[in-house]
Protein backbone atom coordinates (compact mmCIF):
# COMPACT_ATOMS: atom_id res chain seq x y z
CA UNK A 1 0.00 0.00 0.00
CA UNK A 2 1.18 3.52 -0.78
CA UNK A 3 1.28 5.27 2.74
CA UNK A 4 0.96 8.66 0.96
CA UNK A 5 -2.36 7.38 -0.85
CA UNK A 6 -3.56 5.74 2.18
CA UNK A 7 -2.81 7.92 4.76
CA UNK A 8 -6.55 9.01 5.13
CA UNK A 9 -7.37 5.56 5.93
CA UNK A 10 -5.12 5.52 8.92
CA UNK A 11 -8.35 6.13 11.35
CA UNK A 12 -9.92 2.84 10.19
CA UNK A 13 -7.01 0.95 11.80
CA UNK A 14 -7.46 2.94 15.18
CA UNK A 15 -11.28 1.90 14.79
CA UNK A 16 -10.23 -1.93 13.71
CA UNK A 17 -8.18 -2.06 16.83
CA UNK A 18 -8.75 -5.38 18.83
CA UNK A 19 -11.74 -6.22 16.83
CA UNK A 20 -11.96 -9.98 15.89
CA UNK A 21 -14.17 -9.54 12.90
CA UNK A 22 -14.42 -6.02 10.16
CA UNK A 23 -17.86 -6.13 7.80
CA UNK A 24 -17.31 -3.98 4.76
CA UNK A 25 -20.22 -3.00 2.90
CA UNK A 26 -20.90 -1.15 -0.18
CA UNK A 27 -23.46 1.27 -1.32
CA UNK A 28 -24.36 -0.64 -4.49
CA UNK A 29 -22.95 -3.24 -7.08
CA UNK A 30 -20.83 -2.58 -9.72
CA UNK A 31 -19.73 0.70 -8.94
CA UNK A 32 -15.89 0.78 -9.93
CA UNK A 33 -14.80 3.39 -7.21
CA UNK A 34 -15.99 1.44 -4.51
CA UNK A 35 -14.75 -1.55 -5.59
CA UNK A 36 -11.12 0.70 -5.74
CA UNK A 37 -12.20 1.97 -1.58
CA UNK A 38 -12.48 -2.25 -0.24
CA UNK A 39 -9.50 -2.99 -2.14
CA UNK A 40 -7.49 -0.22 -0.11
CA UNK A 41 -9.19 -1.28 2.97
CA UNK A 42 -8.78 -4.70 2.34
CA UNK A 43 -4.92 -3.91 2.30
CA UNK A 44 -5.12 -1.81 5.45
CA UNK A 45 -6.57 -4.72 7.66
CA UNK A 46 -4.43 -7.49 5.94
CA UNK A 47 -1.09 -5.09 5.85
CA UNK A 48 -1.39 -2.60 8.97
CA UNK A 49 -3.87 -4.52 11.47
CA UNK A 50 -2.98 -8.36 11.09
CA UNK A 51 -6.42 -9.70 9.57
CA UNK A 52 -5.19 -13.09 8.38
CA UNK A 53 -9.02 -14.56 7.48
CA UNK A 54 -10.93 -12.70 4.74
CA UNK A 55 -14.35 -13.73 3.56
CA UNK A 56 -15.88 -12.45 0.70
CA UNK A 57 -19.56 -12.66 -1.04
CA UNK A 58 -18.35 -12.93 -4.92
CA UNK A 59 -18.45 -15.64 -7.42
CA UNK A 60 -16.08 -18.42 -8.55
CA UNK A 61 -14.61 -16.03 -11.49
CA UNK A 62 -13.17 -14.12 -9.05
CA UNK A 63 -11.84 -16.84 -6.47
CA UNK A 64 -8.55 -17.60 -7.95
CA UNK A 65 -7.27 -14.12 -8.17
CA UNK A 66 -7.91 -13.33 -4.43
CA UNK A 67 -5.80 -16.73 -3.62
CA UNK A 68 -2.62 -15.74 -5.29
CA UNK A 69 -2.94 -11.93 -3.72
CA UNK A 70 -3.31 -13.62 -0.06
CA UNK A 71 -1.08 -15.99 -0.59
CA UNK A 72 1.74 -13.52 -1.69
CA UNK A 73 2.04 -13.94 -5.41
CA UNK A 74 -0.71 -11.79 -6.80
CA UNK A 75 0.19 -7.68 -7.68
CA UNK A 76 -2.97 -5.73 -5.88
CA UNK A 77 -4.07 -5.72 -9.55
CA UNK A 78 -5.68 -9.16 -9.27
CA UNK A 79 -7.91 -7.64 -6.52
CA UNK A 80 -9.71 -5.45 -9.05
CA UNK A 81 -10.44 -8.18 -10.83
CA UNK A 82 -13.17 -9.09 -7.57
CA UNK A 83 -15.47 -6.01 -8.42
CA UNK A 84 -18.49 -7.94 -8.80
CA UNK A 85 -17.97 -9.80 -12.29
CA UNK A 86 -21.46 -11.90 -11.57
CA UNK A 87 -22.97 -14.76 -13.60
CA UNK A 88 -23.68 -12.50 -16.56
CA UNK A 89 -21.19 -11.96 -19.83
CA UNK A 90 -21.45 -8.27 -18.58
CA UNK A 91 -18.43 -7.83 -16.67
CA UNK A 92 -17.91 -4.33 -15.09
CA UNK A 93 -14.57 -2.18 -16.23
CA UNK A 94 -11.89 -0.21 -14.35
CA UNK A 95 -12.11 3.29 -14.50
CA UNK A 96 -8.96 3.56 -16.52
CA UNK A 97 -7.89 3.12 -20.33
CA UNK A 98 -6.19 -0.20 -19.78
CA UNK A 99 -7.49 -3.00 -18.41
CA UNK A 100 -5.93 -5.70 -16.56
CA UNK A 101 -6.47 -9.58 -18.33
CA UNK A 102 -9.91 -11.10 -16.96
CA UNK A 103 -9.66 -14.78 -15.62
CA UNK A 104 -12.98 -15.39 -17.83
CA UNK A 105 -14.83 -13.42 -20.85
CA UNK A 106 -17.71 -14.88 -22.67
CA UNK A 107 -16.86 -14.92 -26.66
CA UNK A 108 -16.44 -11.35 -27.81
CA UNK A 109 -16.80 -10.09 -31.30
CA UNK A 110 -13.60 -11.02 -33.59
CA UNK A 111 -12.31 -7.36 -33.56
CA UNK A 112 -11.94 -7.53 -30.16
CA UNK A 113 -8.28 -8.72 -28.70
CA UNK A 114 -8.50 -11.17 -25.43
CA UNK A 115 -5.39 -11.41 -23.09
CA UNK A 116 -4.02 -14.85 -23.50
CA UNK A 117 -4.35 -15.14 -19.64
CA UNK A 118 -8.63 -15.01 -20.34
CA UNK A 119 -10.37 -18.43 -20.83
CA UNK A 120 -13.03 -18.07 -23.44
CA UNK A 121 -16.32 -19.36 -22.82
CA UNK A 122 -18.52 -19.81 -25.64
CA UNK A 123 -21.28 -18.78 -23.99
CA UNK A 124 -24.23 -15.89 -23.19
CA UNK A 125 -23.15 -16.61 -19.40
CA UNK A 126 -21.01 -18.09 -17.36
CA UNK A 127 -23.14 -20.40 -16.12
CA UNK A 128 -24.13 -21.96 -19.63
CA UNK A 129 -20.50 -21.86 -20.56
CA UNK A 130 -19.48 -23.93 -17.60
CA UNK A 131 -22.01 -26.34 -18.10
CA UNK A 132 -20.85 -26.78 -22.00
CA UNK A 133 -17.90 -27.86 -20.15
CA UNK A 134 -19.47 -30.64 -17.60
CA UNK A 135 -20.27 -28.62 -14.57
CA UNK A 136 -23.21 -28.72 -12.77
CA UNK A 137 -24.65 -25.30 -11.56
CA UNK A 138 -26.49 -25.55 -8.18
CA UNK A 139 -27.27 -22.07 -6.10
CA UNK A 140 -28.33 -22.09 -2.36
CA UNK A 141 -30.62 -18.63 -2.35
CA UNK A 142 -30.83 -16.23 0.43
CA UNK A 143 -32.94 -13.14 -0.03
CA UNK A 144 -36.01 -12.84 -1.49
CA UNK A 145 -34.92 -12.50 -5.15
CA UNK A 146 -34.01 -16.67 -5.17
CA UNK A 147 -37.97 -17.39 -3.52
CA UNK A 148 -39.65 -18.27 -6.86
CA UNK A 149 -42.92 -16.83 -4.81
CA UNK A 150 -42.91 -14.16 -7.63
CA UNK A 151 -41.85 -13.81 -11.20
CA UNK A 152 -39.24 -11.43 -10.03
CA UNK A 153 -38.12 -14.41 -7.69
CA UNK A 154 -37.53 -16.86 -10.53
CA UNK A 155 -35.33 -14.87 -12.75
CA UNK A 156 -31.76 -15.55 -11.12
CA UNK A 157 -33.03 -19.52 -9.92
CA UNK A 158 -33.84 -20.04 -13.59
CA UNK A 159 -30.13 -19.47 -14.57
CA UNK A 160 -29.18 -22.23 -12.60
CA UNK A 161 -29.77 -26.45 -12.89
CA UNK A 162 -30.79 -27.01 -9.69
CA UNK A 163 -31.84 -24.26 -7.36
CA UNK A 164 -32.74 -24.52 -3.20
CA UNK A 165 -34.50 -21.32 -1.10
CA UNK A 166 -36.17 -21.83 2.22
CA UNK A 167 -37.67 -19.40 4.18
CA UNK A 168 -35.38 -20.42 6.58
CA UNK A 169 -32.28 -19.29 4.65
CA UNK A 170 -33.75 -15.35 4.88
CA UNK A 171 -31.20 -12.88 7.03
CA UNK A 172 -34.32 -12.43 9.43
CA UNK A 173 -33.56 -16.17 10.29
CA UNK A 174 -31.18 -16.14 13.17
CA UNK A 175 -29.67 -19.52 12.12
CA UNK A 176 -29.79 -18.68 8.48
CA UNK A 177 -26.25 -19.69 7.70
CA UNK A 178 -26.06 -22.43 8.70
CA UNK A 179 -29.16 -23.52 7.09
CA UNK A 180 -27.80 -22.37 4.47
CA UNK A 181 -24.30 -24.27 4.87
CA UNK A 182 -25.87 -27.49 5.75
CA UNK A 183 -28.29 -27.17 2.11
CA UNK A 184 -24.53 -26.48 0.33
CA UNK A 185 -22.87 -29.43 1.83
CA UNK A 186 -25.63 -31.59 0.84
CA UNK A 187 -25.34 -30.50 -2.63
CA UNK A 188 -21.12 -31.13 -2.59
CA UNK A 189 -22.26 -34.55 -1.12
CA UNK A 190 -24.66 -35.16 -3.90
CA UNK A 191 -22.49 -34.42 -5.99
CA UNK A 192 -19.46 -35.71 -4.88
CA UNK A 193 -16.73 -36.51 -7.82
CA UNK A 194 -19.03 -34.35 -10.42
CA UNK A 195 -17.61 -31.08 -11.68
CA UNK A 196 -19.96 -28.53 -9.50
CA UNK A 197 -20.24 -24.69 -9.80
CA UNK A 198 -21.88 -24.10 -6.03
CA UNK A 199 -23.54 -20.30 -5.67
CA UNK A 200 -24.52 -19.90 -1.94
CA UNK A 201 -26.19 -16.30 -1.85
CA UNK A 202 -25.53 -15.99 2.31
CA UNK A 203 -28.31 -13.58 3.50
CA UNK A 204 -26.17 -12.58 6.78
CA UNK A 205 -24.75 -10.15 5.15
CA UNK A 206 -27.99 -8.60 4.53
CA UNK A 207 -30.88 -6.61 6.45
CA UNK A 208 -32.48 -7.30 8.82
CA UNK A 209 -29.40 -8.39 10.96
CA UNK A 210 -30.27 -5.99 14.52
CA UNK A 211 -32.51 -9.28 15.36
CA UNK A 212 -29.17 -10.79 16.51
CA UNK A 213 -28.56 -8.57 19.43
CA UNK A 214 -32.20 -8.70 20.31
CA UNK A 215 -32.63 -5.03 18.92
CA UNK A 216 -35.05 -4.47 15.86
CA UNK A 217 -32.42 -1.62 14.36
CA UNK A 218 -29.92 -2.38 12.06
CA UNK A 219 -26.36 -0.98 12.87
CA UNK A 220 -22.82 -1.74 12.42
CA UNK A 221 -22.56 -3.74 15.56
CA UNK A 222 -25.68 -6.11 14.67
CA UNK A 223 -23.98 -6.42 11.55
CA UNK A 224 -20.65 -7.87 12.87
CA UNK A 225 -22.81 -9.95 15.37
CA UNK A 226 -24.53 -11.93 12.66
CA UNK A 227 -21.40 -12.39 10.43
CA UNK A 228 -19.96 -13.68 13.83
Amino acid sequence: MDDAVDAELEVLAAIADGARVVALGEGAHFVAEFGAVRRRLVGLLAERCGFTVMAFEFGFAEAPALDRWLQGYGPDEDLTRMTGTANSGFLPKLPQPEQPPRLWECRPPAFKTVAKETFVLDSSNLLNGLAEHGYRSVCVGGVTYFSRETPLGSVLPDMFDEDHWRPEFCSAERDSTRHQVDQALEVAGKYNGRSLYLFVNVSATHVPHGHYLGDSRDTLVSQRAALA
